[in-house]
């Protein structure tokens, strides 16, 4: 094609014979060939190809000329084009309309047999032309040839077409109110080998059969598109995200995969109403956001999203957003349950974003869990995440208010923050050893009733168990030995149940601000009197007397029994200092027998008068001296009452964790009990139930389930006194705590 110069040089020549005042041309020379404008026809001759350009203004028949060395606009009305034979090509913007709703008047477009080439922007914003017909020998049609051409009913290809390239937006109608009404079937030559990228976005076609010529599909080639069906040949070695993307297909039957199909691009089946779609056999991989949701609605459907799906067998990741709805408040999502196959080796973010999924069992085989991943999930109450799994990323399971119970297995090393921010988890949490960092807002305003942190952690960032309004409902901690940091507030707001802080380590953690800012671990540079600082030996004890934060706990121990002792004791000192005051009102009352001796009998009188005031004034303030010391003594009596409840509670659970891991403990349920316990056995003949009390003594026989059998038996215990007891069957042993 000519070079922009050639073109420019052309337009020169067409407008040099004109006058100072000339009018616009109606005919000329532009490169090799002629052109003639006649009663809004225009017809262009010659032979070759017509120079090409970037700039519409260069094509003398669009009104763009030089008056008196001004650049004149003044566009004809062109109602019909016909290119005679001998024309090869059509440059680019040769006969673009107005960018304006209405385009140009263009309702007729002849081409020759010889054309090869239609050009980008060729019969762009031509918006009432109604049809065309593509001569056989046309090789290209380029990027927005007939870009908005909102009215086009009807594209014929003439004979055996050799078209190979349709270019990007070649037949994207514009976005206008009331849509379009743009050509409802299309038949692709077979011997096209590319589609560009939105080449039938939007348009109103219906159906549509794609060759085995395809070779590449570009990017949103028919998004939009009103299609209810196609086929997907094996022939594509090229695919752009978001072929098919809000198209209007309803199920699997309506697609037709080629055999051996073993990718499904990014976006394929975006903004999609499918109620179900089973994927080939074959395929291997599935790209992000293939089924997501970002839209309300497609044409008159609300968009729900898939509703069932089945992994294929070869497929080992689920992609970033494969089945995320964000943005798409007004349909719920229809998935509500999902098998994740043990291939499955990765979860990507948001893969599951705003699902209804209300149960979720993540098997061994994933290792990792993306960003985001159930973020939103509002109806998920169960997560069981299996022992293999080594990374949690950030916002996996935030903002599920209908989470209740979770696991962390001890593979896990990495979790990130904001993890299961405002879940309102009810089940205890244990971090695992291999993770060195509780990243911040992980557990916040969850509601988790205790945790244990492994040794392996460093760290624990701000705000990363804090709770507010109903969520204070930690009533034990226990931090690891190889702590070092944690952040302000990381406890913020949930001591209002908190009963006993475990830190192993020897050397107190410090909190960097804490100093500055108006707080600490526990939101506040005051603890609660009644919560007791368990640490690891007594050199430990005098270090953490001594730190910040640490030392105002209202006791510092090595152990729940050694704190209870201590108590005891103080107990004990208050009793015997109110025997003082006793000791000394007894003293005051004998000032009452006077020595009269000597005296008459009004000043007898008058010394037992002066007695009996000094007296009463010694008694009010001895009687407020002796209530002072009764509502300490009721205090701490209250604090150890509180304190031996932790302790029941704490044992219990120590048993709990430890019937797991013994291969000689017996199941019991629950752990401490208040009236039924419940106990889980393999029965073998001749087993009994039988239970000591804390002096040894047997106070309770039984005879055990059927043997041979697995089963649970059930003993009432509402009449034991509350201690602690032990249930033997057989070998096999359990502890527990009677309330």
């Amino acid at each position: 094609m000519k070079t922009t110069t050639q073109i420019l040089l052309c337009m020169l020549i067409s407008v040099a014979s004109y006058n100072a005042h000339a009018q616009q041309p109606t005919s000329g020379t532009f490169g090799e060939l002629n052109w003639n404008l006649t009663d809004n026809v225009l017809t262009i001759s010659g032979t070759g190809e017509m120079p090409d350009s970037t700039r519409l203004q260069a094509y003398p028949w669009n009104g763009f000329f030089e008056d008196e060395g001004a650049f004149i606009n003044n566009r004809p009305n062109i109602h019909s084009i016909v290119i005679e034979e001998g024309v090869t090509t059509i440059g680019s913007h040769a006969f673009r309309g107005p960018a304006t709703a209405a385009g140009h008047a263009l309702t007729s477009v002849t081409l020759p047999n010889t054309l090869t080439i239609i050009g980008e922007n060729a019969f762009r914003d031509a918006r009432i032309l109604p049809a065309i017909v593509i001569p056989a020998g046309v090789t290209v049609i380029d990027s927005a040839a007939f870009r908005n051409n909102n009215l086009l009913a009807s594209v014929t290809f003439a004979g055996t077409s050799q078209l190979e390239i349709i270019g990007a937006e070649a037949f994207q109608p514009a976005t206008v109110a009331g849509g379009n009404t743009m050509f409802s079937t299309f038949t692709i030559p077979p011997s096209v080998h590319t589609i560009g990228n939105n080449a039938f976005r939007n348009v109103a076609v219906t159906s549509i059969v794609i060759p085995p010529s395809v070779q590449t599909i570009g990017t949103s080639a028919f998004e939009g598109s009103h299609l209810t069906s196609f086929n997907v040949p094996t022939t594509v070695t090229s695919w752009g995200g978001r072929v098919f993307a809000g198209t209007r297909i309803t199920s699997a039957a309506d697609v037709d995969f080629g055999a051996g199909l073993t990718h499904i691009p990014d976006g394929m089946f975006s903004n999609i109403n499918l109620t179900s779609m089973d994927l080939p056999a074959t395929i291997e991989s599935i790209g992000a956001g293939a089924f997501a949701v970002t839209t309300h609605t497609v044409g008159p459907t609300a968009i729900s999203g898939i509703a069932s799906f089945t992994f294929p067998p070869l497929v080992t990741e689920i992609a970033d957003n494969l089945f995320n709805k964000s943005g798409a408040a007004v349909a719920p999502s229809l998935l509500t349950s999902i098998t994740i196959p043990n291939t499955i080796t990765r979860i990507g973010s948001s893969a599951f974003a705003s699902s209804r999924l209300t149960t979720v069992t993540i098997p061994g085989s994933v290792k990792y869990i993306g960003t985001g991943a159930f973020n939103n999930s509002v109806s998920l109450t169960s997560v069981t995440l299996n022992e293999g799994l080594d990374t949690i990323q950030m916002d996996a399971f935030r903002n599920i208010s209908t989470l209740r119970t979770v696991n962390i297995p001890s593979t896990v090393t990495y979790l990130g923050a904001n993890l299961f921010w405002s879940s309102l988890i009810t089940s205890p949490i244990v971090i695992p050893e291999g993770v060195t960092v509780v990243r911040e807002n992980s557990f916040r305003n969850t509601r988790i009733p205790s945790v244990v942190i492994g040794n392996s952690v460093t760290t624990i960032e701000m705000n990363a168990f804090s709770g507010v309004g109903a969520n204070h409902t930690l009533t034990s901690i226990e931090i690891g030995t190889g702590i070092e940091t944690i952040g302000l507030f990381a406890f913020s707001g949930n001591t209002n149940n908190l009963g006993i802080v475990t830190v192993r380590a020897a050397v107190p953690p410090v909190t960097p601000g804490a100093d500055t800012l108006s707080g600490s671990v526990f939101g506040s540079p005051t603890i609660p009197e009644r919560i007791i600082l368990i640490v690891a030996d007594e050199p430990a004890i005098a270090a953490y007397e001594e730190a910040p934060i640490w030392q105002n706990f209202m006791l510092i121990t090595t152990s729940i029994s050694d704190g209870i002792t201590a108590l005891r004791n103080e107990i004990a000192d208050l009793t015997s200092d109110l025997g003082e005051v006793e000791h000394f009102f007894g003293t005051v009352v004998d000032l009452l027998d006077i020595d009269v001796e000597g005296l008459g009998i009004g000043d007898i009188f008058w010394e037992i008068g002066n007695a009996i005031d000094d007296l009463m004034e010694d008694i009010n303030t001895l009687e407020t001296q002796l209530s002072t010391c009764q509502t300490d003594l009721s205090t701490c009596q209250t604090n150890l009452s509180t304190c031996q409840a932790d302790l029941a509670t704490c044992e219990a659970n120590q048993s709990s964790v430890q019937g797991h891991s013994g291969a000689m403990l017996l199941e019991v349920y629950p752990n401490p009990v208040t009236n039924e316990v419940r106990i889980t056995n393999e029965w073998a003949f001749g087993d009994r139930v039988e239970i000591f009390n804390s002096h040894g003594q047997n106070v309770f026989s039984q005879q055990g389930g059927a043997p041979g059998t697995t089963s649970e038996l059930v003993i009432n215990m509402s009449s034991f006194p509350a201690g602690t007891y032990i249930v033997r069957v057989g070998n096999r042993i359990a502890r527990i705590v009677k309330l």
